[in-house]
C-alpha cells in the first residue's frame, strides 16, 4: 500500500488505468519537522502526545464500499481496540477469552469491563456464552437492574447497542428506529417521573426482543 501526491498517476487513473484498488482523497494537513512522529510514537524520552487513535490496516475499510459514517466506525474501532488493549493489561488477560464479543463495544471503560467480569463472576455467568439479546433477558427475567448499581447504571447502554444492533442487520430499519426512539422516550420518562422500572422494561423486553 503507497500514498502518493503525483499528478501524473492521478491523470493515469482519470484515463482507466494505475492500479486496481484506489482511494482518492482530498484535504491538507501541515507539520512541524518530527511533529508527527511526536505525536504518534516519540522517541524516548520523549513522550507520545496521544494525539491519534491508530488502527491496523484494513484493505478491505480502505478500498471497500465508503459508507457514510466511515469515520464514525474508524473511531468506534480505535476507541474499542484500545479499550481491550488497556483492559487486557489490567486483566492480564485477553478480554475476548472472558466476554463474548458481542458484549464488547466503545461505550464501555475498562472499569466497565472489569465490573462486568465481577459481576458475571459473582453470579457464575458465562460471559462467553452469552449474546447481547440472551444477556439483556437474562438481566431482566432476573431483575438484576433493581439492585445491582453496576446493571442499573449501565443496563440502558446495553439496550441502546443492542437497538443500533438490529437497525444495522435488518431491512426494516424504519420500525426498528420506531421502537428506539420509543425505547428511548420511555427511559426518560421513566427516570423523569420516577415510572415503574418493571413494567417499562418488561415492555422494552416484548417489544425489542420479541418483536
Amino acid at each position: 500500500m503507497a500514498f502518493t501526491l503525483d499528478r501524473k498517476l492521478l491523470e493515469i487513473i482519470a484515463q482507466g488505468g494505475g492500479p486496481k484498488q484506489k482511494l482518492i482523497t482530498m484535504g491538507m494537513a501541515n507539520w512541524e519537522p518530527h511533529q508527527l512522529d511526536d505525536e504518534i510514537d516519540a522517541i524516548p524520552p520523549r513522550r507520545p502526545a496521544m494525539s491519534w487513535l491508530i488502527l491496523p490496516c484494513d484493505e478491505k475499510l480502505i478500498f471497500g464500499p465508503q459508507p457514510v459514517d466511515l469515520w464514525d466506525m474508524c473511531v468506534q474501532r480505535a476507541v474499542e481496540n484500545k479499550t481491550k488493549e488497556i483492559t487486557n493489561k489490567i486483566l492480564n488477560s485477553n478480554i475476548l477469552d472472558l466476554i463474548s464479543g458481542d458484549l464488547l463495544h466503545y461505550y464501555n471503560t475498562p472499569g466497565d469491563f472489569i465490573n462486568l467480569i465481577n459481576f458475571a463472576n459473582s453470579l457464575n455467568l458465562n460471559l462467553k456464552e452469552l449474546d447481547l439479546k440472551k444477556f439483556l433477558i437474562h438481566l431482566i427475567d432476573s431483575g438484576y437492574y433493581k439492585n445491582n448499581t453496576f446493571i442499573k447504571n449501565n443496563i440502558y447502554k446495553y439496550i441502546e447497542l443492542y437497538s443500533l444492533k438490529l437497525m444495522k442487520g435488518s431491512t426494516s430499519k424504519n420500525k426498528i428506529n420506531i421502537l428506539y426512539n420509543e425505547s428511548i422516550k420511555k427511559i426518560a420518562n421513566m427516570k423523569k417521573y420516577n415510572l415503574d422500572q418493571e413494567s417499562i422494561m418488561i415492555d422494552l423486553k416484548t417489544k425489542l426482543f420479541n418483536g
